[in-house]
């Protein structure tokens, strides 16, 4: 058996295998795969794990991040020319001094159908995406497998050992001795990136949402004891008046929380709480996927018809909304939206209900849903919401990722409705942040201001990775030269959107309205003024997008 040189590591030639997972039909699933490699070739095999990306259609690019071999960083590169053939493996060391690469005979077990080698999730073929000519069909994974991390198994993810820009470029992330000079790489030090940019995070890692799935939130926020399921009362409840409806089996349960029964909400006089009825969701397995994306034409009808400056990013992204990434934007965002209405009843049912009749109210004139019916169909919304946000950050990395200019329209939509997402579902927290909760409505066993900086965090890697892929370049071109035109193959879709995103971006910076402050803007009970605040910051220079000011 040959010996290759790795740097100052010898390693031996040795098969590589690799076992991944496989949904029911035998399609390729991402998440994380094992990486089986018997090292010195004695027998004893070292597993490490790895995520597949989509290159070619015939070809995965594997890689290992933080795997050390004598000290040395390693990363595994496979080239798959015929499915379950033997194929060559190319394994590249660095360390501060050496940077090598070998290339080592591989076993490669793989199923013979070239058409399941697919990447989980970027974008299916429509009639608009078909014209941007960026997109690619991919074929979608049972949700079983689809949403796959090392961060929903509870894990610490791997240290990658790019910083972000380097990992933009695909290049080599140097740094100099540990200990000496500047903590930044060098390549970040040359073009004068901050320290807080030239980090190895990646926008997947940072998971706000995850919040929701705490045990303690789902127990004390939906968890009722001694339901009465054989009187059961079917209510139909909506947002949207004129709008889909939903019909919920509910039943009544006996009240062990005060919370449990006392609806919490404010108005221009403060806030008020209601008493409302002991019923409950008698049975929680609802598709609310599929009332979500019937109400989202009327989310989009109302944030489009809106003055506030944010609407047209969405007027625009309707345009693009065939696009699956962005339509699961307007997904998501639709989803935080009837989280922040709450349902109202549109049929004869009311479980038990009245018309409040107190002008002082903040309920005046309105029908209050059972504080444990919105609170359990809320946190279908929320489990949604966790869902969609995974499935969006995969394909937003790989966009970043790849850098593709005919992706600038809809990587720049995706992350702003993301950020803004992000910015609006902290604002709700902002209020319990600044004061005292009297009234002991806060379950959640995190506190606000952690729960604030998780969502801060997520927001920061958004923008330095777009800063750093996408940038401001796109925002500074002639787009009516023909040199311009040849970045995005004369598509006049993408034109017309990079003209009309280039004029508004201009006329928000005209009105004094990037970079401003949510601690100077909040209000008290409402998250919506802090909008386009974070998201604002994708505007800015590379040097001032960093969100510290949030609360």
């Amino acid at each position: 058996m040959d010996e290759a040189n790795f740097g100052n590591a010898w390693m031996h030639q040795v098969p590589i295998s690799i076992d991944r997972p496989n949904d029911q039909d035998g399609a390729f699933a991402t998440g994380l795969c094992d990486f089986n490699w018997d090292i010195a070739g004695d027998g004893q095999v070292t597993t490490a794990a790895f995520e597949p990306r989509h290159g070619s259609d015939l070809s995965l690019d594997l890689t290992c991040p933080g795997y050390l071999v004598n000290g040395q960083g390693l990363a595994a590169h496979l080239g798959i020319g015929q499915p379950g053939a033997n194929s060559a493996l190319s394994l590249n060391t660095y360390s501060s001094s050496a940077f090598s690469t070998t290339t080592l005979p591989a076993s490669v077990v793989l199923p013979p159908e070239p058409q399941d080698y697919h990447m989980e999730y970027l974008c299916r073929s429509s009639p608009i995406n078909a014209n941007l000519g960026a997109l690619s069909g991919v074929k979608q994974l049972p949700a079983t497998t689809r949403f796959s991390s090392i961060q929903s198994l509870g894990q610490i993810p791997p240290k990658s050992k790019q910083c972000t820009r380097c990992w933009v470029l695909k290049k080599r992330c140097e740094k100099e001795p540990f200990g000496v000079g500047d903590s930044r790489c060098l390549r970040c030090i040359n073009l004068d990136i901050p320290a807080h940019i030239c980090t190895s995070e990646r926008v997947t890692w940072h998971k706000p949402f995850q919040k929701w799935k705490d045990e303690t939130y789902e127990i004390l926020f939906t968890a009722v004891i001694q339901t009465r399921l054989e009187d059961q009362k079917v209510a139909q409840l909506q947002h949207y008046l004129n709008g889909p409806t939903l019909e919920v089996a509910c039943c009544e349960f006996t009240p062990t929380q005060s919370y449990q029964i006392h609806a919490l909400r404010k108005n221009s006089s403060g806030w008020h709480w209601t008493k409302t009825t002991a019923y409950c969701v008698a049975n929680s397995n609802i598709d609310i996927s599929s009332y979500v994306r019937e109400c989202v034409s009327f989310a989009m009808d109302e944030v489009c018809q809106s003055l506030h400056p944010v609407s047209f990013f969405f007027q625009l992204a309707r345009y693009y909304s065939e696009v699956p990434i962005i339509r699961d934007c307007l997904e998501m965002y639709t989803t935080l939206r009837l989280i922040r209405i709450g349902w109202r009843f549109s049929g004869e049912e009311t479980l038990g209900m009245a018309t409040v009749k107190d002008k002082r109210s903040a309920w005046y004139e309105l029908m209050p849903v059972p504080r444990m019916v919105q609170n359990q169909l809320g946190h279908l919304f929320e489990l949604y919401m966790i869902e969609l946000d995974e499935k969006i950050l995969k394909a937003v990395q790989v966009i970043l990722e790849r850098r593709n200019r005919r992706m600038w329209v809809v990587g720049t939509l995706a992350v702003f409705i993301l950020l803004h997402i992000r910015e609006l579902d902290a604002g709700r927290n902002i209020y319990w942040r600044r004061y005292i909760d009297s009234g002991r409505f806060w379950i959640h066993p995190s506190r606000p201001a952690a729960l604030i900086d998780e969502a801060v965090a997520s927001c920061n890697s958004l923008l330095w990775h777009y800063h750093c892929s996408i940038g401001q370049r796109p925002l500074t071109l002639d787009w009516d030269s023909q040199k311009s035109k040849d970045l995005v193959d004369n598509d006049d879709t993408i034109l017309i959107s990079m003209k009309a995103l280039q004029s508004y971006v201009w006329k928000l910076k005209q009105d004094r309205l990037i970079g401003r402050k949510a601690s100077d803007l909040y209000e008290d009970g409402n998250p919506s003024s802090v909008a386009l605040t974070v998201s604002s910051l994708m505007f800015t220079s590379m040097k001032d997008c960093k969100v510290d000011d949030f609360h």
